[in-house]
């Protein structure tokens, strides 16, 4: 029997053209990207930035075959089926191209975040991920002579020249700026130097091996993402979490269904006449599924902005504003931190509500990873014409299970579940809870991870008895129109740009500092900046005060640590006497009860 909700869902999906259930078949994402290379091999794949390059789908077909064969059929690699190749590079066509040729080489792709370039750090990372090969930016070469041969596997590295996709005269001029700033890599002295580990991207391509065909299997192994719950380098904290090609499929069947309405409304999406643009690198899930598995599905074109920073570091808003407007883009994936960015500069620049920057050619600007601030909604309304769709997905979920439509936007919530995603709220026991009842979401569907690589125990706890999938999160279903709303989070994280944070991690590094008697962290909401990570320090009894030279002594241990990503340093730091602070009977911080105290006064403030 249909529950309420499934009623109400099922009037919506019709009310949106949306059909209830997808055939999903046997097809593998290869499948699909192999057809839009045909149906629009001159669609494009694009590094947008200072410089730009381009490469047509034919282009990148023609690359992929040449590279699963060359992972498959060279001696060098020594490859079999499932084996786990890393990708480290910026979000760009090399990318794209080599997530493809993995998938199709029946190999699984691991995505490893640009930005990790500590060798410490690196080692731990990929030797939880049984590498055996790597594909890398040549600029890492020479801390991955280092890295690889202490890994147990000692993976085949593949090196990029970022501006192999250039023109001639481009590469000449990126090759003498970078020899300028000493940042210039010789592969053929590193190739000499490491014969048996490294491999020119360009010489790697250059083949005459028979293609060996789509060899992704429906079940296997398609990527290892490391998720983010947690940010602390702990082994035991490390997370590598499942998708099967079956998962991928079926998240690009859920979307198929939900964005691409047959009714041809040109709000909606078609296939092979959509530009991305797609700031959030491969190794986020956001980034991962939509920038590069839907996008190459669908045929769409992609413009890849990698790292987009002005040269004190700072994310460079002016230039995802130019690329907005000079490149038209329909579909815009980003983080409410990169919205807030690029309204501060458009104000900056004397936008507003009667001086607007027109984006209404942007049929999607989709807003995930974290909770969008209805302030920011509102603004960018208000600056730019256009919309922003929440969403809301984990890594666990493939990165998408509910949003928000391009023909109903209900601000405030993560909108409807995408066809063929399950979901149900349950209080503590499990027991499901009506409409307009508060509890935790819980997953089900084909798009679900298949588990935490090689922990067991972490992927049990993770489900019911029953094959639901615990979000942690706490959510509200509307009895009227059956949208969801995410109230609130049940696990111990916060939620900092984007990257789930581990509280209690945090804290047990603070505490290893020695005047540190005790400490809470928790996110509060700061106005305009979103979710700040806080925390509240108890200095031990012999330490008389705390000043500016206290705060910069402590900030100082936590960067050295080795502990914590940068995203996991409080940004506010409050130190507190023990009897000015809510405590339990044996003395424990009552961390609830001051996040509470906190977010309030922060409203109070700026009401």
């Amino acid at each position: 029997m249909a529950s309420p909700v499934d009623a109400t869902l099922t009037e919506q999906y019709r009310r949106l053209g949306v059909p209830l259930l997808t055939a999903k078949g046997t097809r593998t994402v290869v499948d699909y990207f192999e057809q839009s290379a045909k149906l629009w091999p001159d669609n494009q794949i694009s590094l947008r930035g200072q410089l730009s390059a381009s490469i047509n789908y034919r282009s990148v077909a023609a690359d992929v075959r040449k590279l699963s064969a060359a992972l498959r059929r060279d001696p060098f690699f020594r490859l079999n089926d499932g084996d786990h190749v890393g990708i480290h590079l910026p979000s760009s066509p090399y990318a794209f191209v080599a997530t493809f040729a993995v998938w199709r080489a029946g190999l699984a792709m691991v995505p490893i975040d640009p930005t990790w370039t500590d060798e410490k750090y690196l080692i731990q990372q990929l030797n939880k991920a049984d590498l055996k090969a790597i594909v890398i930016s040549d600029f890492l070469l020479p801390s991955y002579l280092k890295v690889v041969q202490k890994l147990k596997n000692e993976p085949r590295l593949i090196a990029v020249h970022l501006s192999d996709y250039y023109p001639f005269w481009v590469r000449w001029l990126v090759t003498r700026k970078l020899q300028e700033k000493n940042r210039w890599c010789d592969l053929d002295e590193s190739q000499h130097r490491a014969p048996h580990l490294v491999r020119a991207w360009t010489d790697t391509l250059n083949n005459d091996y028979t293609d060996i065909g789509n060899r992704a299997g429906e079940n296997a192994l398609a990527v290892l993402i490391y998720g983010s719950g947690t940010t602390s380098i702990d082994d035991q904290d490390l997370k590598l979490i499942e998708w099967t090609h079956k998962n991928l499929t079926a998240e690009i069947c859920m979307t198929e269904a939900y964005f691409f309405n047959p009714r041809g409304d040109p709000r909606v999406f078609r296939k092979g006449r959509e530009r991305i643009l797609a700031v959030i690198p491969l190794s986020h899930s956001f980034g991962a599924i939509v920038c590069v598995a839907a996008a190459g599905a669908f045929g769409f074109n992609v413009d890849f902005v990698p790292n987009p920073r002005t040269a004190d570091s700072r994310f460079d808003a002016k230039l995802l504003a130019k690329l907005i407007t000079e490149r038209r883009p329909t579909i815009i994936p980003l983080s409410p931190k990169h919205y807030d960015l690029v309204l501060a500069y458009l104000k900056k620049q004397g936008r507003g509500p009667g001086r607007r920057r027109n984006f209404g050619f942007v049929k999607l600007f989709i807003s995930g990873s974290e909770k969008l601030r209805e302030q920011t909604f509102q603004e960018w309304k208000e600056i730019t014409g256009a919309d922003i769709y929440e969403g809301y997905g984990l890594t666990e979920v493939c990165a998408a299970a509910l949003c928000n439509h391009p023909l109903t936007n209900m601000p405030g919530t993560v909108g409807l579940p995408l066809p063929g995603q399950k979901t149900k709220i349950a209080d503590e026991d499990g027991k499901e809870l009506a409409p307009g009842n508060e509890g935790e979401l819980l997953l089900k569907g084909d798009n679900i991870f298949s588990g935490y690589y090689g922990n067991a125990e972490a992927t049990r706890r993770a489900f019911t008895e029953d094959g639901w999938f615990k979000t942690g999160d706490l959510c509200v279903v509307s009895p009227g129109n059956g949208t969801h709303r995410i109230v609130g989070r049940k696990k111990d994280i916060s939620i900092i740009g984007g990257i789930n944070v581990s509280n209690a991690a945090v804290e047990a590094v603070i505490k290893e500092y020695e005047a540190v008697e005790d400490a809470a962290v928790f996110g509060v909401e700061y106005p305009r900046k979103g979710e700040v990570l806080v925390a509240v320090v108890i200095l031990k009894d012999h330490v008389q005060s705390a000043n500016e030279e206290t705060e910069k002594k402590l900030r100082e241990f936590l960067d050295h640590s080795g502990k914590l990503e940068r995203t996991a340093i409080p940004k506010v730091i409050l130190f507190k006497q023990l009897a000015d602070v809510p405590v339990t009977t044996i003395g424990k911080i009552k961390k609830k009860m001051l996040q509470k105290t906190m977010n309030e006064e922060m409203a109070k403030t700026h009401d």
